[in-house]
Protein backbone atom coordinates (compact mmCIF):
# COMPACT_ATOMS: atom_id res chain seq x y z
CA UNK A 1 0.00 0.00 0.00
CA UNK A 2 1.83 3.72 -0.68
CA UNK A 3 1.99 6.10 1.69
CA UNK A 4 -0.45 8.45 0.39
CA UNK A 5 -3.28 5.18 0.24
CA UNK A 6 -2.54 4.91 3.96
CA UNK A 7 -2.50 8.19 4.54
CA UNK A 8 -6.19 8.15 2.95
CA UNK A 9 -7.52 4.88 5.35
CA UNK A 10 -5.46 6.98 8.32
CA UNK A 11 -7.68 10.12 7.94
CA UNK A 12 -10.37 8.06 7.11
CA UNK A 13 -10.89 6.01 10.40
CA UNK A 14 -11.21 9.34 12.51
CA UNK A 15 -14.56 10.05 10.61
CA UNK A 16 -18.24 8.54 11.74
CA UNK A 17 -18.67 5.32 10.67
CA UNK A 18 -21.25 6.29 8.36
CA UNK A 19 -18.95 8.51 6.39
CA UNK A 20 -16.55 6.05 6.71
CA UNK A 21 -19.21 3.34 5.05
CA UNK A 22 -19.90 6.00 2.42
CA UNK A 23 -16.00 6.77 1.27
CA UNK A 24 -15.69 2.73 1.30
CA UNK A 25 -18.77 2.25 -1.07
CA UNK A 26 -17.67 4.88 -3.62
CA UNK A 27 -13.86 3.95 -4.20
CA UNK A 28 -15.40 0.21 -3.93
CA UNK A 29 -17.47 1.28 -6.76
CA UNK A 30 -14.43 3.34 -8.26
CA UNK A 31 -12.47 -0.12 -8.49
CA UNK A 32 -15.25 -1.70 -9.71
CA UNK A 33 -15.96 0.21 -12.62
CA UNK A 34 -12.17 0.28 -13.65
CA UNK A 35 -11.91 -3.00 -13.71
CA UNK A 36 -15.40 -3.39 -15.55
CA UNK A 37 -13.18 -0.49 -17.83
CA UNK A 38 -10.24 -2.65 -18.72
CA UNK A 39 -11.96 -6.08 -19.09
CA UNK A 40 -14.18 -4.06 -21.39
CA UNK A 41 -10.78 -2.68 -23.44
CA UNK A 42 -9.36 -5.89 -23.39
CA UNK A 43 -12.46 -7.64 -25.14
CA UNK A 44 -12.48 -5.01 -27.87
CA UNK A 45 -8.54 -4.30 -28.60
CA UNK A 46 -8.56 -5.96 -31.45
CA UNK A 47 -11.84 -5.27 -33.00
CA UNK A 48 -10.88 -1.77 -32.70
CA UNK A 49 -7.51 -1.97 -33.81
CA UNK A 50 -8.97 -3.84 -36.90
CA UNK A 51 -11.30 -1.01 -37.52
CA UNK A 52 -8.51 1.37 -37.63
CA UNK A 53 -7.08 -0.26 -39.50
CA UNK A 54 -9.68 -0.26 -42.23
CA UNK A 55 -10.04 3.77 -41.84
CA UNK A 56 -6.48 3.89 -42.90
CA UNK A 57 -7.03 1.72 -45.70
CA UNK A 58 -10.08 3.69 -46.44
CA UNK A 59 -8.52 7.14 -46.35
CA UNK A 60 -6.10 5.65 -48.64
CA UNK A 61 -7.84 4.51 -51.60
CA UNK A 62 -9.63 8.06 -51.38
CA UNK A 63 -12.98 7.02 -49.54
CA UNK A 64 -12.94 9.73 -47.19
CA UNK A 65 -13.17 13.38 -46.78
CA UNK A 66 -11.68 16.23 -44.95
CA UNK A 67 -13.34 16.72 -41.82
CA UNK A 68 -15.57 20.88 -41.62
CA UNK A 69 -15.58 21.29 -37.74
CA UNK A 70 -18.56 23.86 -39.17
CA UNK A 71 -20.91 20.83 -40.63
CA UNK A 72 -20.72 18.84 -37.23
Amino acid sequence: MTKMLRAAFDAASRLPADEQNAIAAALLADIEGELRWDETLDQTGERLTALGDEAIDEDRAGHSEPLDPDDL
